[in-house]
């Protein structure tokens, strides 16, 4: 009997063998198999991500360029609207100063010869319109600066004066006349001069000739000192001065430095009144 159990226990033993390598290496290829599948799933989802990612940058990227060209387009239909009501309106300032102009124009002669009657009056009394020139332009630029510099020049009537106003000392009336005049004169000097700047060029004592510039010089005026030609003297620089200003008027398009003119025009028509006053009543009546 013994024998026989222990026949049967080795029996059984011959039947639970351990499991082969192979059968140990199916597990661990399944476990490997599952990971690498998770890793690229893994993969296409960060892809996938990094995609969306992306088109929702150009989506933003697009929106910022079509608020950028909708804002470029309301500016521009700004601009537009502003370059078609630019020129109705500078077209009505024109007229308003054109009409004013010639109101002013109108009535001058008499308030010249009422102020001479009541007291001395060196300038109009209407106000000087803005100074401020529509745009640059060298053409009208070199123009103001000949009114400014050149020989024919307010800066020439300012010295002018200034020496009469000392040659006359000792009447008391015209010097004091020559002093008030060069003071008018000045202001016309300082209007010219920020024009010519307005309008592109450097407001220097100077004036171009010859496709060169050319300072001012004192030797432009001429220097009499006997009172009846010291007088004539001083009259034809104004009826020169007004002569070249009203040729200016004719060939400039700009209407803010023709209303200037005009309106600088109505100051020298006064300045000879007040030279030909002192001239009938110092050397016609001696």
């Amino acid at each position: 009997m013994p024998d026989s159990n222990c026949q049967k226990a080795s029996a059984a033993s011959s039947h639970t063998q351990p499991p082969s390598q192979s059968q140990q290496h199916v597990p661990q290829q399944h476990a490997q198999q599952q990971q690498y599948v998770t890793q690229q799933q893994f993969i296409q989802q960060a892809q996938q991500a990094q995609k969306q990612i992306q088109q929702a940058q150009q989506m933003q990227q697009q929106m910022q360029q079509a608020q950028q060209m909708q804002h470029m387009q309301q500016q521009a239909q700004q601009m537009q609207q502003q370059s078609q009501q630019q020129p109705q309106q500078m077209q009505q300032q024109s007229q308003q100063q054109h009409q004013q102009m010639r109101q002013q124009s109108q009535q001058q002669p008499q308030q010249a010869q009422s102020g001479l009657e009541g007291g001395p009056l060196y300038q109009a009394k209407l106000p000087y319109p803005p100074v401020k020139a529509m745009c640059e332009n060298r053409t009208y630029a070199f123009a103001m600066l000949d009114n400014v510099g050149g020989n024919n020049s307010e800066i020439s009537a300012v010295s002018l004066y200034f020496y009469n106003h000392l040659r006359t000392a000792s009447c008391a009336e015209i010097a004091s006349c020559f002093h008030h005049v060069s003071i008018v004169e000045m202001h016309h000097l300082e209007i010219f001069g920020t024009l010519a700047l307005q309008l592109g060029v450097d407001p220097r004592l100077w004036t171009r000739s010859r496709n060169q510039m050319v300072y001012w010089t004192p030797r432009y005026n001429q220097y009499p000192v006997e009172l009846s030609k010291l007088l004539t003297n001083a009259i034809q620089g104004e009826e020169k001065a007004i002569e070249k200003y009203q040729y200016q008027i004719e060939h400039i398009e700009d209407c803010n430095i023709v209303e200037n003119l005009k309106r600088i025009i109505l100051d020298e028509q006064i300045h000879i009144q007040v030279f030909q006053d002192l001239y009938q009543r110092y050397v016609s009546s001696c």
